[in-house]
């Protein structure tokens, strides 16, 4: 799709993703207006794997990391993983372990008043 979806969640949420984490494709806005915390064994709470994307506001809490953190597998509260044209902006990033925001291999990323 070329246009664009806006998703609000309103309200404090535990994300247990142990398996896998949230993940906003292309043509999304996503607007977080309350706290995300990480629980038991999440190695990447939020993934954004696609293009024109957006993240804004809230509270992401990584829980200081709930899991064994490997070079192969480590520990992320936002991965931003092959994407282009994304914007996080005006979002909190607390409690992380070893990578709060990690871009891999993206282009057009932009990270603001974070």
């Amino acid at each position: 799709r070329t246009w664009f979806e806006k998703i609000v969640i309103k309200g404090n949420f535990l994300i247990n993703n142990e398996v896998s984490p949230l993940t906003i494709p292309s043509y999304t806005i996503f607007e977080l207006y309350g706290k995300f915390t990480a629980t038991n064994k999440t190695k990447t709470m939020i993934r954004v794997h696609g293009n024109y994307t957006v993240i804004r506001y809230g509270t992401y809490d990584g829980n200081r990391g709930t899991d064994i953190d490997t070079q192969d597998s480590p520990i992320r509260v936002i991965q931003i993983d092959n994407s282009n044209f994304v914007i996080v902006e005006n979002v909190k990033v607390v409690n992380g372990y070893s990578r709060c925001i990690e871009v891999d291999d993206g282009s057009a990323v932009t990270l603001r008043n974070i």
